[in-house]
């Protein structure tokens, strides 16, 4: 999926339904979603309190871009059911152009039809950058190594969000824990810069 190139590329609808995604996933994750940072385009509407006029509105986001914590994840028993877990919420492999699975990219839809993509992400330093790593799950999960992405489980700031969950079962509340300022810009240029 491209990115846009102007800010008209960009909805409102769009990057609430990425948020809305987020908090589905965090909701669906039991314990395992102490191990999930988000890193993202969605970090920016977290980062910046303000709001406008005094600053320009946050651009906005096509997906979901969270940072896996391997350790966590490894000390977590309901780690082995993450692709059950993902499914159960309605995720499913995203395809590429060849309609092959890339197992780091999972996508689902809203009730509108609009696609959301969550990217699963991991600093996996036996591997070069840009490499996908399968996770140690039961299932085919992955993720796409980014390097030194890991600055986020100490450089990051936790935010409550509300949001209408995916499943059409109420609005939830869920403690996300984000980039800062930081590790969002250092982990940017790594991950725009090397895609």
């Amino acid at each position: 999926m491209p990115k846009p190139a102007t800010l008209d590329g960009y909805t409102d609808r769009h990057t609430t339904d990425c948020e809305r995604v987020l908090v589905t996933l965090l909701r669906g994750l039991g314990p395992w979603k102490e191990s999930v940072f988000l890193i993202g385009g969605l970090t920016p509407r977290y980062l910046v309190p303000t709001k406008p006029p005094a600053v320009p509105a946050h651009a906005g986001t096509l997906d979901v871009d969270i940072v896996v914590d391997l350790q966590i994840l490894a000390d977590t028993e309901a780690y082995h059911t993450l692709e059950e877990n993902l499914r159960r919420m309605s995720f499913e492999p995203f395809k590429n152009d060849r309609r092959q699975p890339a197992w780091w990219r999972w996508q689902t839809r809203t009730e509108h039809g609009a696609l959301m993509v969550l990217e699963l992400l991991t600093d996996a330093p036996e591997i070069a950058g840009g490499r996908v790593r399968p996770l140690d799950v039961d299932g085919a999960v992955s993720a796409l190594n980014i390097p030194h992405s890991s600055m986020v489980f100490d450089l990051h700031q936790v935010k409550e969000i509300q949001a209408e969950l995916l499943d059409g079962a109420g609005i939830a509340v869920e403690r996300v824990k984000h980039a800062n300022l930081v590790s969002f810009t250092w982990v940017r240029l790594f991950f725009v810069g090397g895609r």
